[in-house]
């Protein structure tokens, strides 16, 4: 009888351990991946914030690309401009050089040539004027240009710097996603091994009252 009631304490407290087991280990793996998921969550939304921000980014890269090509658009019409004004201008002075001698010689009507000349000076100097106003504006289009530039560098510096980031958060998600799925696993390898226990246990037990009974 003794013996009886030991192997029924015996046969309790052993399947109560592995309940106790099986309940602990599922909490802890549980908790573990709850842990590894919110890490995985973490990551993920971080990565979702660094691919808005290259992609805000690329925007910025577009309309600053634009941006340079309408300035250097502009400083081509400009230097075409300031051609023509010094071709004007040459042309101009050319004139005036022939119309100089003929002052002197007396070959032709000196007031006539004087208005002339006056004219074709007054020409010069407002041709000189706005060839000036044109290296000007030229000097700040490149000022511009450059300016743009480096803007442009400093984005696609960036941007770089951004990829590398995503790159390394991407590593560790998968990482991540590994050790969630490692974990997952692992606990049902546990549950099987104590159900497969817990099965053993309850069998020993109804074969042991069985026996039990036959005496």
């Amino acid at each position: 009888m003794k013996r009886k009631t030991f192997f029924t304490l015996f046969i309790f407290i052993l399947v109560s351990s592995l309940l106790v087991m099986s309940g602990c280990a599922s909490k802890q793996h549980l908790k573990t991946i709850d842990e590894q998921k919110a890490q995985l969550d973490k990551a993920n939304s971080r990565i979702k914030e660094l691919e808005k921000r290259v992609n805000d980014l690329n925007n910025s890269i577009r309309n600053t690309e634009s941006s340079i090509q309408e300035a250097e658009g502009e400083r081509r019409k400009l230097s075409n401009s300031i051609s023509n004004l010094k071709s004007q201008i040459s042309m101009v002075e050319r004139e005036r050089g022939e119309l100089e001698p003929k002052i002197s010689d007396g070959k032709a009507s000196l007031d006539k040539v004087t208005k002339r000349i006056s004219s074709l000076n007054s020409q010069i100097k407002s041709l000189k004027n706005e060839l000036n106003e044109k290296e000007i504006l030229i000097s700040s289009k490149d000022d511009e240009i450059v300016a743009l530039q480096n803007s442009l560098s400093q984005l696609n510096d960036e941007i770089s710097n951004l990829n590398q980031q995503i790159s390394s958060l991407q590593n560790e998600k998968n990482a991540l996603a590994a050790q969630v799925d490692e974990t997952i696993a692992s606990k049902k390898k546990i549950t099987t091994i104590l159900s497969v226990l817990l099965a053993v246990a309850v069998i020993i037990a109804i074969v042991g009252f069985a026996k039990g009974m036959k005496k």
